[in-house]
């Protein structure tokens, strides 16, 4: 009997419209006074659109603008393209879940899982749910495992869209207002994941299988079947 993965997280499916969704990004995160480039005096405004524009790599942040967290309208609008490319391009084809991009994506020893259309029909809902938490303005955390491997995903694609001054993109944002977390990529990612365990399955198949070595280091849900186990039962209905 072929498993029911969708049933394993619990929340409500997602409904996936057409491309015609247009969140209010300035509306649904907005930008700290102090981090709003368009509100500073001229020379302190271009130092903060050249620190803006600059890598993470190459660009230091003084302790005194170190603030909790926030998604900025561009970051946020960034993310959400990605992952509407991700859905639509790659989770999305109609081809019975074995010659599908995604899978280049997931680690090898996820793979056999991801060939069963049950399965990836339920990490399709999950890169959904990240898509609309954006579109809600919910705070960017993954819920569950699958979720993870998604945003890790999603970050990258973001980032390599910047890199490449994708042109559709750079219409997208075109408008919203600037700030000094525009282009941060590393930061969202230390904010929105507390560890990258899913990622260490790449180099270290045998963590989807509890052993002393898992425990000891606090990995869990790693196994392709778990991949769907919500991490806060609480959260599993914030998508909608």
């Amino acid at each position: 009997m072929c498993r029911n993965y969708l049933r394993d997280y619990g929340g409500p499916l997602v409904d996936w419209p057409g491309d015609d969704v247009k969140p209010d990004w300035a509306a649904l995160y907005p930008i700290p006074a102090s981090k709003r480039i368009e509100d500073r005096p001229t020379k302190k405004r271009r130092h903060a659109q050249q620190a803006a524009g600059a890598s993470a790599a190459d660009t230091e942040v003084s302790s005194d603008d170190d603030d909790d967290f926030w998604l900025s309208p561009r970051m946020a609008c960034r993310l959400h393209f990605a992952g509407r490319q991700y859905v639509n391009a790659w989770c999305l084809q109609d081809s019975g879940g074995y010659d599908q991009p995604v899978l280049d994506d997931l680690p090898p020893v996820v793979v056999p899982y991801a060939k069963g259309k049950a399965w990836m029909a339920a990490y399709t809902q999950a890169a959904m749910r990240l898509v609309r938490r954006l579109e809600k303005g919910v705070e960017l955390r993954p819920n569950c495992t699958a979720e993870e491997l998604v945003l890790h995903r999603l970050i990258d694609m973001a980032k390599i869209s910047w890199e490449e001054e994708d042109e559709v993109v750079a219409e997208a944002i075109k408008g919203l207002p600037r700030s000094t977390l525009d282009e941060d990529f590393d930061l969202v990612s230390d904010a929105a994941f507390q560890d990258h365990d899913v990622l260490m399955l790449f180099d270290m198949p045998q963590l989807i299988n509890t052993s002393e070595m898992s425990q000891m280091m606090g990995c869990a849900n790693l196994h392709p079947q778990d991949w769907f186990k919500p991490f806060k039962q609480h959260l599993t209905s914030n998508h909608v």
